[in-house]
């Protein structure tokens, strides 16, 4: 599970986008950098992912009584982050050369042994 804001300042969210996959997910929330530690979406978000029994990962779920009108501007965070990879995809491979994210591209971590 990646958690990441357009507005982090900080870090580039095309860096912190995950690819998309069977056991991987994205989730954009609004907000800062320094302010994720403490943002209310990203806790709750946090909570749910480490309340799933071990081994039976599955993607999250907005809640409908938590689906505030600003959370619903960012439902479509895979798809912007397939986007991203879509494009490292097509782009010259003399100019990415084998780029790698440090951030989710770990030895099992498509497989969630990682």
């Amino acid at each position: 599970t990646s958690i990441w804001t357009r507005t982090d300042g900080v870090v580039d969210w095309r860096a912190a986008a995950t690819r998309p996959g069977p056991r991987t997910e994205n989730i954009e929330v609004p907000g800062t950098h320094i302010g994720l530690p403490v943002n209310p979406f990203v806790l709750h978000v946090v909570s749910d992912r480490l309340a799933q029994p071990v081994g039976e990962w599955a993607p999250y779920r907005r809640q409908p009584n938590l689906a505030l009108p600003i959370m619903r501007m960012f439902a479509d965070a895979d798809k912007a982050a397939a986007s991203v990879w879509d494009d490292l995809e097509e782009a010259d491979e003399a100019v990415l050369g084998d780029y790698v994210s440090p951030l989710i591209e770990l030895p099992g971590a498509a497989a969630g042994t990682g």
